[in-house]
């Protein structure tokens, strides 16, 4: 029984009538034949609140639909279920990120909003106050002293932090400390690191949004992978292959304590 009942209605877009997954001509197996550049990207994504299926669609410029597209949905127009005619399941590693130099930390601030002339500013003045290390480096490999330990207790002293601290130390009481390494190694400064204990109240807003950043990405830097599983359906509709696809975190690893830049789960829904 791999019937699979579609879908919630949803509303028209762009002047097409977006009635089911079932009326979209989009999502072929031929995609690359089918889709116009009315819509940029169809993705399958599950509801796991109401198990169904519904599409998200980001649309770029709307344009006619061609003969071929038309007559796709057309031949489709009526169904109202979809077989699910494979699953496939795939695992893969997200390795943790290497340590910060001036020019990688710059383009993390950036990407949370900071400005590159604005994080220099705010690492400076963290710098001279002793809350992280020199940041005017080229250096992505931490010194051979570099004392791990006593850098995440210090950091456990902020209860924001102290969950993922402790479970790093504990991790490494069975095999050490493995951080990551960057390309580029020299001895004049180590990688941008957290020296000082700092905590929201103690600082500006924009001063403890690069903290933080700083100091979630020195406990990643010695955290384990993350382990994501991706999942590819194939469904057949009236005849006409459609294809959904969804990501999930199954281990958190670096992530935990470094969520920066990462995707929600694109859940879907079991299909038997």
């Amino acid at each position: 029984n791999n019937v699979v009942k579609t879908f919630t209605a949803m509303p028209k877009l762009f002047n097409l009538p977006i009635v089911a997954i079932g009326k979209l001509a989009t999502q072929f197996t031929n995609l690359a034949t089918l889709v116009t550049t009315a819509f940029r990207m169809v993705r399958a994504r599950a509801s796991t609140s109401m198990q169904e299926l519904q599409l998200i669609i980001k649309a770029g410029k709307a344009e006619e639909l061609t003969t071929e597209e038309t007559a796709a949905m057309e031949r489709i127009a009526g169904a109202d279920t979809a077989c699910v005619t494979s699953i496939e399941k795939k695992q893969r590693k997200s390795q943790p990120p290497a340590p910060f130099n001036t020019t990688s930390l710059m383009a993390a601030a950036s990407s949370i909003g900071i400005s590159p002339s604005r994080t220099m500013r705010i690492a400076e003045s963290l710098y001279m106050n002793g809350f992280i290390s020199y940041p005017r480096v080229d250096n992505t490999v931490y010194p051979a002293g570099l004392d791990y330990a006593g850098t995440l207790k210090m950091l456990a002293g902020n209860p924001a932090y102290r969950e993922h601290a402790d479970r790093i130390v504990q991790a490494a009481k069975q095999g050490g400390f493995h951080p990551t390494r960057g390309k580029q190694q020299d001895t004049d400064h180590p990688p941008i690191y957290p020296t000082g204990l700092a905590s929201q109240d103690k600082l500006r807003a924009d001063e403890w949004k690069l903290y933080n950043l700083v100091a979630r990405r020195f406990m990643a830097t010695l955290s384990d992978a993350a382990t994501i599983e991706g999942t590819k359906i194939a469904l057949d509709v009236a005849g006409e292959p459609f294809t959904a696809k969804g990501d999930v975190l199954v281990y958190a690893g670096y992530r935990a304590v470094y969520p920066y830049g990462l995707k929600k789960d694109e859940q879907l829904p079991a299909l038997v």
